[in-house]
């Protein structure tokens, strides 16, 4: 009996100790929304129209997941942050996410809302097209489509987003950012401009009408002093000779390369945004940044 009572207490103080871990963590949140709000009057006084910033998203769950953790799982903490920091986007200026969900296919939908949080509108479609045209009219920020180079439409949504589009749509995300192994994977594209976080990917699409082979393609671009990672070809018969590659690029490329001059000679060529590389737990549950 007295053991039972002993225990009882243990469990009342423990609790009572995590009730008040709770009303620290609260007021805590209170604190943040209030610099959340003060960093939004700043930006509206400035006349900054871009609140979502990739790059510093991918800067802040790197560190943060640097950290001991203890007992914490890092996808946990990871998921936290990604709601805390869209809830607080949210506050600056509401936005909706355009999302690539035909029926049955619910990868770009899981992955769109672990990104994005519970609390953003997600938008779903049907076709890629639907959602480009979303996010190019400003129906949404942001649009989530599946990976480039495993596309499913006839007519890869990557070839539409650079040559169809004027409004300078480009890749801002690749999810999963945390991911444990490797799996389902999307793109989030949009209107952002890219910024470099030390660990970055880049896409270009070139466009030719010469007959070329992509190991001659590959070549082409590595000898401009690039390092490709994947590379992906569309042509249709009524083309005639115009074909399309999207190429992947290791590491932060901006739109004013000089070696992107290098390769224009050749080839019509539009750059198709950048990506923080994502992170990925090891076995230990201790992350480390994916090579791809």
């Amino acid at each position: 009996m007295r053991v039972a009572m002993a225990v009882d207490d243990n469990l009342k103080n423990l609790r009572q100790r995590i009730d008040s871990l709770d009303e620290e963590i609260l007021s805590l949140l209170r604190a943040r929304t209030q610099v959340v709000t003060e960093v939004g009057e700043v930006k509206k006084r400035l006349d900054l129209s871009v609140f979502m910033r990739p790059g510093r998203e991918a800067a802040i769950i790197r560190r943060l997941l640097s950290r001991p953790l203890g007992e914490m799982p890092p996808r946990m903490v990871f998921r936290l942050w990604r709601e805390l920091m869209m809830a607080s986007l949210q506050l600056e200026q509401p936005f909706s996410v355009a999302v690539y969900a035909p029926p049955q296919q619910f990868d770009c939908l899981m992955l769109a809302r672990e990104q994005f949080g519970g609390a953003t509108p997600l938008l779903l479609f049907d076709t890629t097209a639907g959602v480009l045209r979303a996010v190019g009219e400003g129906a949404a920020l942001v649009g989530v489509l599946p990976d480039l180079i495993e596309d499913c439409d006839e007519r890869p949504w990557w070839r539409q987003l650079v040559f169809d589009d004027p409004a300078g749509l480009g890749v801002v995300f690749q999810l999963p950012f945390v991911e444990a192994e490797r799996g389902a994977r999307a793109f989030a594209v949009g209107r952002i401009q890219g910024e470099e976080t030390g660990d970055d990917n880049s896409f270009i699409v070139l466009k030719t009408f010469e007959e070329i082979s992509r190991g001659a393609l590959r070549d082409a671009v590595e000898a401009a002093g690039f390092q490709v990672l994947r590379l992906a070809a569309w042509a249709t018969p009524d083309m005639g000779d115009e074909t399309y590659y999207l190429v992947e690029l290791k590491d932060f490329v901006s739109e004013d390369d000089a070696r992107l001059k290098a390769l224009s000679s050749r080839f019509t060529i539009r750059h198709a945004g950048n990506y923080a590389v994502p992170m990925v737990l090891n076995e230990k549950d201790v992350p480390h940044v994916s090579a791809a």
